[in-house]
């Protein structure tokens, strides 16, 4: 699929069609982190990484909070 850079206020923006967007479940605001592997641009949506970590985060919560607990139920 090809698509195009266009002018945006001051900036150049690029068109990602709607089929793309919600095949990767992104919208309007989603926010993107962007790098370059050579001549290669990598779009990549933030809201999967951050719900990941802040699910990673209540986990660890709970495993300190209940370890001892959740260890006699493993038993």
């Amino acid at each position: 699929m090809r698509t195009k850079l266009v002018k945006y206020g001051n900036d150049v923006a690029l068109e990602i069609p709607n089929e793309i967007l919600e095949k990767m479940g992104m919208g309007l605001h989603t926010e993107l982190e962007i790098s370059v592997e050579g001549n290669t641009l990598i779009v990549t949506p933030l809201g999967d990484a951050e719900r990941q970590k802040k699910f990673n985060d209540a986990l660890e919560k709970i495993d300190k909070q209940y370890d001892k607990v959740l260890r006699r139920l493993a038993e």
